[in-house]
């Protein structure tokens, strides 16, 4: 097997070629010339369509096709993926409502995202959804659970701490 040879970026322009007489025979130095920057325009190429299906995802076998209708629609895929994951992060933040019941029921219609990312109309097609299906709406927040603190006071006390505070004067 022939080693693997890097394309070469810059391919050397022909020597001039010859003067020409009526036989049209070239030197072997001009044809060789020749030969070289053709195998530079061949390895870029191969190089070059290597990457597209890599990016692309495609196969040796398969046909690259119409690549700019293949690299739009990727780009299509990909901001829908990245879309319905901002929807998503915006439905669980929504308080007092049952996340999973709520994305099966919600119409997602009147949803947009701009540019940056922000999005709109989340909260409005929850409150349509429990319009129309109420088990959607729970009537419990979210509580995170806080520790109690022990220096507020309050909360049960221990007994062995209450006799300890009766012996050392604190009521």
């Amino acid at each position: 097997m022939a080693e693997e040879q890097t394309p070469n970026t810059n391919p050397t322009p022909p020597a001039a070629p010859p003067a020409q007489d009526d036989g049209k025979t070239y030197t072997s130095d001009y044809v060789k010339s020749l030969r070289e920057e053709s195998k530079g325009y061949r390895l870029r190429a191969t190089s070059t369509e290597k990457a597209v299906r890599t990016a692309l995802g495609l196969k040796d076998d398969e046909e690259l096709g119409d690549i700019a209708q293949r690299i739009s629609a990727k780009e299509a895929a990909t901001l829908k993926s990245a879309n319905d994951r901002l929807v998503a992060a915006e439905m669980k933040a929504l308080e007092g409502y049952d996340y999973k019941l709520l994305e099966k029921v919600i119409d997602l219609s009147g949803v947009k995202i701009d540019d940056k990312g922000n999005v709109t109309g989340v909260k409005e097609a929850a409150e349509a959804a429990a319009k129309e299906f109420p088990a959607v709406k729970s009537g419990t927040k979210q509580q995170s659970f806080v520790p109690p603190n022990p220096a507020a006071g309050g909360g049960t006390v221990n007994p062995n701490q209450a006799m300890n505070n009766l012996i050392r004067g604190k009521r």
